[in-house]
């Protein structure tokens, strides 16, 4: 008998076996999208953010490993993120949301202590920032202060939040506020 050596090459569509996953990261802070798929011919793999292809990104850790990172987290980085996996057999994708956290940040633009005659109104004000936008409950004694005929509580879209009292009571004096 002859034996005669000979080489077999099994050809395969991408499977992905450890796709994307929904992340939220620090601004700042490095973030890696991994993904895990098998394929032959070797694919290639595209990356999207927001259904745009992103150019020039994406590296290839081992044979089957793929990730895009991005070294220092921006706000502008929130978004939809896609990875493409292809070969001339077909393709396959994975999709995560990247949700871009941002510490609070609490100013307050009224003094620590404040003298305010009886039967006028009291006026507070703070402006909060954070990612997502941080919720703003005042307090007295420990107690949350609602909306009532006497009191009102606003918040706009840039983080002002301002609680006005209509007409000061002795019962007003300690009032607190926390994010």
């Amino acid at each position: 008998t002859a034996e005669a050596p000979f080489k077999l090459n099994v050809t395969a569509a991408p499977t992905i076996s450890k796709g994307l996953t929904d992340q939220e990261c620090l601004v700042g802070k490095e973030l890696r999208l991994t993904i895990v798929s098998a394929a032959s011919p070797q694919p290639t793999v595209k990356w999207f953010k927001d259904n745009v292809e992103l150019k020039n990104v994406g590296t290839k850790v081992n044979d089957d490993t793929y990730e895009l990172v991005i070294p220092n987290v921006k706000a502008e980085d929130e978004g939809n993120y896609k990875a493409v996996v292809s070969n001339p057999l077909g393709d396959k994708e994975s999709q995560c949301k990247l949700t871009v956290i941002e510490p609070t940040d609490l100013k307050c633009q009224f003094p620590e202590q404040q003298t305010i005659q009886v039967g006028k109104p009291i006026k507070l004000e703070c402006v909060v920032n954070g990612r997502p936008q941080p919720e703003v409950t005042w307090t007295k004694d420990g107690k949350e202060i609602k909306p009532s005929d006497r009191v009102e509580i606003t918040k706009k879209p840039d983080g002002t939040c301002t609680m006005t009292i209509k007409g000061a009571t002795p019962e007003d004096k300690v009032m607190h506020r926390r994010v």
